[in-house]
């Protein structure tokens, strides 16, 4: 049960940083005079590699198991956006922001596994990570008054006090029991996977930029973000009951 708990605690506040990535990234591209088109390529960097990463993340679980991974992603996760508190030009936004990508592309089905084998229910893991997106895409505007540096500096850190929390979980340690499975295979997975990571990047990275073209305080990028996230939890949820 606490392991469980823990699952969903994880999951709940990797989700909120999450949300807090692209919209952000978005905006201190423009205040470092990036052009669209170098915020477009920056931010479609992480989703090119979160992509790959996470639909053949299945051969890290099998031969490591889910807990080292897991914490080693929230590793990347933190230096990330450690990274993106002291870059200052579009190649440095890139890597910063590809390893945060990175780090994602790993965590998510790892934290999945482990939801799954202890037990973990899956509406209440929606709900966790559900949460944590519409707490994050809330928290942009009053985190943004205190600074990119500042707001990303909270996030490395937040991402780096949740390192431990994987390890804690009694599970495999090594390989992940299960029939594997080709990528080439999921080439139905990949399609689904790449339209709704172009569709959804593209409105977390340009719909800031629009609110700040028509000179639209943060809040407004807050609610529209967390209307995003509430018809995402929603559609998730009637798609379920049907």
């Amino acid at each position: 049960m606490l392991a469980t708990v823990l699952v969903y605690a994880v999951s709940y506040a990797a989700s909120l940083l999450q949300a807090l990535f692209l919209p952000v990234l978005s905006l201190y591209a423009e205040q470092l005079g990036l052009s669209e088109a170098e915020t477009g390529l920056v931010a479609g960097i992480g989703t090119f590699l979160y992509v790959p990463v996470a639909l053949t993340s299945e051969i890290i679980v099998r031969r490591a198991g889910y807990r080292k991974p897991a914490a080693l992603s929230l590793a990347l996760v933190a230096a990330g956006f450690a990274a993106l508190a002291v870059a200052q030009t579009s190649h440095q936004l890139a890597m910063a922001a590809g390893l945060v990508s990175l780090g994602y592309g790993i965590f998510w089905p790892c934290i999945e596994k482990a939801a799954s084998a202890h037990g973990g229910n899956t509406q209440l893991f929606s709900v966790s990570w559900s949460a944590g997106s519409l707490t994050g895409a809330l928290a942009i505007a009053p985190l943004l008054s205190f600074g990119f540096r500042s707001l990303y500096l909270f996030c490395s850190a937040s991402a780096l006090a949740l390192v431990p929390l994987p390890l804690l979980l009694r599970g495999p340690r090594a390989a992940v029991e299960g029939a594997a499975t080709r990528p080439l295979a999921l080439w139905r997975s990949w399609i689904l996977c790449v339209g709704y990571s172009t569709s959804a990047g593209g409105l977390l990275t340009f719909y800031p930029l629009l609110a700040q073209r028509f000179n639209l305080t943060s809040y407004v990028v807050s609610l529209a973000v967390f209307s995003m996230m509430i018809a995402r939890t929603a559609t998730f949820y009637l798609l379920g009951r049907v």
